[in-house]
């Protein structure tokens, strides 16, 4: 009896060891399987490579990635909108819209214009120093002149006569003597330049504009515009720096971005942060407008003393 039970006993137990055996063999491949298959389905399925395209414009280096559209002439149709702005806004083209007001030349004898064969900008009829701009570019130095304003001059977009001093795409860039630099610094003022729609009026023959501290910035929202329009709700628009979010991440999370300080020296180091889309370019925009003000506030320092 006793030995019967016990036999019974270990066989029962190898019993079970052998089922557990068979359901280990049989299942573990299945589950394998499914895992896989899964997995590999749900990755054709829902994740795609970005499209994405670097180039040089603006005097820096830009690059447009989508992540939720695979249309690369969205892409074609960004780079075509930085050169269409470059045409207005850039200080050193001497085909752009901008070089030509900051190397104007009024003419007391101009009346009777035909508006419709002008090209912008051109006087108007009738004055010796307004003239009217196209709207984009009033609508950036408009913007210029506000910010000139909020900072009490700490800011001001009248910079050119400074800026220019500096050839930083010469092979072998200078900078320039402090004795040039004092000769210009009582030209860099907007005082008195007024914006009435279209039409700008310079008290001075000598006031010449730079934008470039805000016009990536007003070119990267152009390009966010014409992206959103077009259905785009997750990209990164990078302006030499001045980087803009659209929407998140595709798996919902935010965006996040590295930053680094402006007075390396001074404060050396590096993070990153998420933001919201809508703050992205301002707190770039702030960073590049921080260093600038710093140098312009010390410029006018000099200024005054003298």
């Amino acid at each position: 009896m006793s030995t019967y039970f016990f036999h019974s006993k270990r066989s029962r137990s190898h019993s079970r060891f052998f089922y557990l055996i068979l359901c280990t063999v049989l299942v573990c491949p299945i589950l394998l399987f499914t895992g896989c298959q899964n997995t590999t389905g749900t990755s054709t399925a829902t994740e795609k490579e970005p499209i994405s395209i670097s180039s040089i414009k603006l005097n820096t280096a830009i690059q447009i990635t989508i992540y939720d559209s695979q249309d690369k002439s969205l892409l074609d149709d960004c780079l075509a909108l930085c050169d269409r702005y470059e045409l207005i806004f850039s200080r050193t083209n001497e085909n752009s819209e901008l070089y030509k007001l900051n190397h104007r030349i009024s003419d007391s004898a101009v009346s009777n214009q035909t508006i419709e064969t002008q090209t912008t900008p051109y006087q108007v009829n009738g004055t010796t120093n307004t003239w009217h701009i196209s709207e984009y570019l009033a609508a950036l130095l408009s913007e210029g002149l506000d910010i000139t304003r909020e900072s009490d001059g700490a800011f001001d977009i009248a910079i050119a006569p400074l800026t220019s001093l500096w050839d930083f795409t010469a092979e072998d860039p200078k900078a320039p003597d402090d004795a040039d630099i004092q000769k210009v610094l009582p030209l860099c003022s907007s005082d008195g330049v007024t914006i009435d729609g279209q039409d700008i009026t310079l008290p001075s023959d000598d006031i010449q504009f730079d934008v470039g501290a805000i016009a990536k910035g007003y070119i990267a929202d152009r390009m966010k515009d014409l992206l959103v329009k077009k259905g785009v709700k997750s990209a990164i628009i990078n302006l030499g720096g001045n980087v803009l979010c659209i929407g998140s991440k595709p798996d919902g999370t935010p965006f996040k971005v590295g930053i680094q300080t402006v007075i390396w020296e001074v404060f050396p180091f590096f993070f990153s942060i998420g933001f919201d889309p809508a703050d992205i370019i301002q707190k770039g925009c702030k960073l590049q407008q921080f260093g600038h003000r710093q140098r312009t506030a010390d410029f006018q320092r000099t200024d005054r003393k003298s």
